[in-house]
């Protein structure tokens, strides 16, 4: 059985519980002296309903809503943000069904609920988070109305290779020339080439630097640079890649070093192109992670996933 997010438990709570002080639908879902967990109570059609929240967005007068539990005992996952941050996933999982819990994972591209099937032969079942999925509480079955489909991707050998041929050649110059450097004249170089390239977005950093280019839209315009001078300026394309896609870039052992960027910046361009091959699974099946992240389509369009 559910726990504190049960809605004969939390009506109860509104019924027989006063509201905190100035309000007339805020209640605790947990100990009263911790005002931070808190659901509202609306009236929708004539039927109460309660939406969760942690904490308040906006100076402290937004209510920071992650969910709605509605009178059949679903709830609908509405977190504002991107992100569904550590604490709020352990309260979910204390809240939440019984020997399940949530956790990020990569592999299935966002926050995931695993819930344990058959304790003998350690069998899971792997639910994705995303915003608008309902779930009924007491058996952990989808909402019809947010039954998804899994996209799950696997690398194309052929395509994947027919893309990286072009940085093969280019990138060994690039290796020869970066392999027989000192790790401080690396250091030089990167700021010397990011400096020449992309002065509007350099930052300086004591003795290094970096490319202060959060937004994707700027990650692709250092790409795209890095693309058009690949054959003409191997070494500095590298490096552009090398700014645009890793934060952290420095080794003592400077091949380890090249070796790892080099595999980083070659699955950023296989994940930006069409190199995979794809197949659909409805939300009954349960789905292995993939190296490459798995997608979510509710009604054939692909959904907002919490990271």
């Amino acid at each position: 059985m559910n726990r504190e997010f049960n809605y004969q438990r939390l009506l109860k709570i509104s019924e027989t519980q006063n509201p905190y002080r100035e309000s007339e639908n805020r209640f605790p879902f947990s100990n009263r002296k911790n005002g931070h967990k808190y659901f509202l109570k609306d009236v929708v059609d004539g039927v109460p309903q309660f939406r969760l929240c942690y904490y308040y967005r906006k100076n402290d007068t937004e209510p920071n809503v992650f969910g709605i539990v509605r009178s059949d005992n679903t709830i609908e996952f509405d977190v504002g943000s991107r992100y569904m941050h550590q604490g709020l996933r352990q309260i979910m999982s204390a809240s939440f069904y019984k020997d399940g819990y949530f956790s990020s994972s990569v592999g299935h591209g966002g926050i995931i609920y695993s819930n344990r099937l058959n304790e003998e032969n350690n069998t899971w079942r792997v639910i994705p988070i995303f915003r608008g999925l309902r779930m009924h509480m007491d058996t952990m079955e989808i909402h019809e109305s947010s039954k998804y489909t899994f996209v799950k991707k696997t690398l194309s050998r052929e395509k994947s290779k027919a893309l990286l041929a072009k940085y093969e050649n280019a990138f060994k110059v690039a290796e020869v020339m970066y392999v027989n450097l000192e790790q401080d004249k690396i250091s030089d170089i990167m700021k010397e080439i990011g400096r020449e390239y992309f002065p509007k977005y350099w930052v300086e950093n004591g003795d290094y630097g970096y490319l202060d280019i959060k937004d994707g839209d700027n990650t692709k315009e250092v790409m795209d640079k890095a693309d058009e001078i690949l054959e003409s300026s191997p070494f500095d394309s590298f490096i552009l890649y090398m700014n645009a896609l890793l934060w952290y870039r420095y080794s003592n052992n400077i091949k380890e070093s090249y070796d790892r960027a080099k595999k980083k910046i070659y699955k950023v361009l296989q994940k930006n192109n069409d190199v995979f091959n794809v197949k659909e699974f409805d939300y009954t099946q349960n789905i292995s992670s993939s190296a490459w992240g798995l997608d979510i389509k509710v009604n054939n369009n692909f959904v907002y996933r919490y990271l």
